[in-house]
């Protein structure tokens, strides 16, 4: 008789009933695609191709590539930390021979100085170094060296208003001790033009880089690991580079979990560039809340594990292209927070980018050039090449519209109701956007530069709001800007007022000329962590706290102003941590009151 089935179609059989014993006992494949939580994440499923993952003891090379380190002949040799410390100046090169810088064993460690360019900053458990004034300041160590210090509450390093200064061959982190650790490893603030370049930072140390109002910062085939917290923070900052780098094993403490790899807030222009991240355990991998022309480009992204997203975005979108996303096998991290405000990724044409799209992308290195052509075609087209322009604007939403660098908005005669906007709570320009407050939201100008808003006189040109725990206006990380001609307050109705009418954070050179500014408003006038702010002809009445308060800012002055009628007479200035003139009368810390323009002296 011959038989039912083909020999060939008998032994496939046989095989596959092998392959299925063979199978037995073992865990059924996970799904390997986040579910679709919104209709536009919705996509055709599709099972990716393996990917083969190192192993932890065989993990490939870091191939960071740093360049030889180049010493000038008029470098200054030191050979340990006293040494070190006596020979910072600005302009000045240090070429650190190799060995370990322990700043805690320092011989003056901790001892007060005065007009020195560093000083020993008091914490919890010890004092951390901290540099000051040092424009141009070069450490080089071409054969290697190590910068330690014991306190667990210290920054390794910490540089104000130190502009250029460079970094190169260093290795910096805390000493080996056991104990939680809270400090970081380099800190900077108010330093433009900052290079690491070939560095090492590692944990103990809760941040590798933590920045705060610089500009144009580099980061360059540096290493960053072990930290507990996440690897670069930054805020305010502009023109953010980091290229070529290896960041690694972040948060992978016995319970230890990083928060968020790179954060980023109100930021512009940072730039993630052939870097490879890879080993980390974080909650979040990039974090840009309120930061423009974010971009992450040739990245190669593997082996971390990501508790909440991959990606977690307030405000504008981040440019991706040329990455890869590769994870570990059987388990899959999301990459969005998913919600009805997700905000997506985006390629340079604008395209949204699902989990879909980033998961199929292939690595390419992205070439320097590449960058900066990016950055230039995603720059606001309007104006060009800073070249100046004039809007009229007879409407809230025209106003909004005009809102960019090197323009002069003018403003017809009228109300401008900026809570009847349109685009109130729902969409957000280049430059600004809407925060959101107990009964409404707040207009928030963020980082333009050049602007000028003129009314047609103050009384003839109104800009109002509703909400009474928003300010009318909030200025944040702006330069160059100037309000002129009009008056700024609340609209009339009944309730207890909580915001202020213009706040102002982070800005320098605003000018306030020839306005009123009336309650309802707690305060007419806040400054925090401004510099060169002139109030000048400025009516300042019926604020429920009183006319201004000025913390933490430099070169503020009020000249011709008046301010009455604010309730319970509380016509006065307060004053925290700040410079301010008002018609030539020095105004140190303190609660100052006035008569219109008549001066009444400290009240404190």
């Amino acid at each position: 008789m011959k038989p039912r089935f083909p020999l060939r179609a008998l032994t496939a059989l046989l095989l596959a009933a092998l392959v299925l014993l063979a199978g037995c006992g073992s865990e059924p494949a996970p799904a390997v695609s986040d579910p679709p939580a919104a209709a536009q994440e919705s996509a055709p499923s599709y099972t990716p191709e393996p990917i083969v993952t190192p192993s932890p003891t065989e993990q490939p090379p870091l191939a960071l590539g740093a360049p030889p380190i180049s010493v000038p002949a008029d470098a200054v040799t030191v050979t340990n930390v006293d040494e070190l410390l006596e020979a910072l100046a600005p302009g000045r090169t240090l070429c650190l021979e190799p060995g370990t810088y322990d700043l805690s064993a320092a011989a003056n460690y901790g001892e007060a100085r005065a007009n020195g360019s560093y000083a020993w900053e008091t914490v919890y458990d010890g004092y951390g170094l901290v540099l000051s004034g040092l424009e141009g300041l070069s450490i080089l160590a071409p054969e290697g060296a190590e910068l330690v210090t014991q306190p667990r509450y210290a920054n390794v390093l910490r540089a104000e208003n130190c502009p250029g200064l460079t970094l190169a061959g260093l290795t910096l982190g805390h000493t080996p001790e056991p104990g939680i650790c809270t400090g970081g490893v380099v800190s900077l603030s108010l330093s433009d033009g900052v290079t690491l370049e070939g560095c090492r930072l590692y944990g103990c140390g809760m941040l590798g880089v933590e920045a705060e109002n610089c500009a144009s910062l580099t980061l360059s085939c540096t290493e960053i690991y072990d930290c507990s917290y996440g690897a670069v923070r930054c805020t305010q900052c502009r023109d953010l580079l980091v290229s070529d780098c290896a960041v690694h094993d972040c948060g992978v403490g016995e319970d230890d979990w990083c928060w968020t790899l790179f954060e980023l807030a109100y930021c512009r222009g940072a730039a993630l560039l052939n870097t490879r991240i890879f080993g980390n355990r974080c909650m979040q991998l990039l974090h840009s809340y309120r930061s423009a022309g974010t971009m992450m480009l040739g990245c190669e992204v593997e082996r971390n594990e990501v508790r909440e997203a991959v990606f977690d975005i307030s405000g504008p979108s981040v440019l991706v292209e040329d990455c890869a996303f590769r994870r570990p096998i059987p388990s899959a991290y999301p990459f969005y927070i998913k919600g009805s405000g997700t905000v997506y990724t985006q390629d340079r044409e604008g395209t949204e980018l699902l989990s879909y799209d980033l998961r199929r992308m292939e690595y390419a290195r992205v070439e320097p050039s590449e960058l900066e052509e990016l950055r230039a075609e995603t720059e606001d087209s309007a104006p060009l090449n800073g070249e100046e322009r004039t809007v009229h604007a007879a409407t809230a939403d025209e106003l909004l519209a005009a809102i960019a660098p090197n323009t002069t908005i003018l403003l017809d005669a009228g109300e401008y109701v900026l809570s009847d906007a349109a685009s109130y709570k729902l969409t957000e320009g280049a430059y600004y956007y809407w925060e959101s407050c107990y009964d409404g939201a707040t207009l928030v100008i963020d980082g333009v530069e050049n602007l000028r808003i003129v009314g047609a006189g103050r009384g003839e040109t109104r800009l109002v709001t509703a909400p009474r725990y928003a300010a009318v206006i909030y200025l944040r990380n702006c330069e160059n800007v100037s309000l002129e001609e009009l008056t700024a307050g609340h609209t009339p109705e009944q309730g207890f007022c909580s915001g202020n009418v213009l706040s102002l954070f982070g800005c320098g050179n605003v000018t306030v000329s020839g306005c009123g500014l009336f309650g309802c408003g707690v305060w007419g006038l806040e400054l925090m962590n401004c510099e060169e702010v002139e109030i000048r002809d400025t009516e300042i009445y019926e604020c429920s706290a009183g006319a201004a308060c000025v913390y933490d800012s430099a070169a503020v002055s009020f000249s011709g102003c008046s301010i009455h009628d604010c309730d319970e007479g509380l016509n006065g200035i307060q004053v925290s941590g700040s410079r301010v003139l008002f018609d030539l009368q020095s105004l140190s810390d303190g609660w100052y009151l006035f008569d219109h323009s008549v001066f009444l002296g400290r009240a404190d």
